[in-house]
């Protein structure tokens, strides 16, 4: 059984398409299951103005990764750094102990979109 936030993520994706103009693409595989998560981001003067994803396998791999876009969407890539594993567990606390790869994977993904350092004047 799904909890409550997987319910409402995977019914109601935020922002789940392809962007076609976007300026950077972040990935992550979980390799124990074989979920896959690609986030598009439009980012201009290090601000997430767009963000779009694609996620394939279960639906706390869906959930997690359109809760990341809602929590990172219009905010400025330090603002993106602060952003702490314990948002996603909170966030996911009823999940199983099977789901729970789900938070794994959208730790991942919140690092790689940090790393990016967007800009010339990101400064993290």
């Amino acid at each position: 059984m799904y909890c409550e936030r997987v319910i409402s993520e995977f019914e109601n994706p935020f922002h789940m398409e392809i962007l076609s103009d976007c300026t950077h693409v972040v990935e992550s595989t979980n390799s124990g299951c074989g979920d896959e998560a690609r986030i598009y981001i439009v980012c201009k003067s290090n601000v997430i103005e767009n963000i779009g994803f694609q996620a394939f396998g279960c639906a706390s791999c869906l959930a997690a990764t359109s809760f990341l876009c809602r929590t990172v969407f219009g905010k400025d890539i330090k603002e993106v750094a602060e952003i702490t594993r314990e948002v996603f567990e909170d966030a996911f606390r009823d999940l199983e102990p099977a789901q729970r790869h789900c938070i794994d994977m959208a730790e991942a993904l919140i690092k790689k979109i940090v790393e990016l350092k967007i800009g010339a004047d990101a400064q993290i």
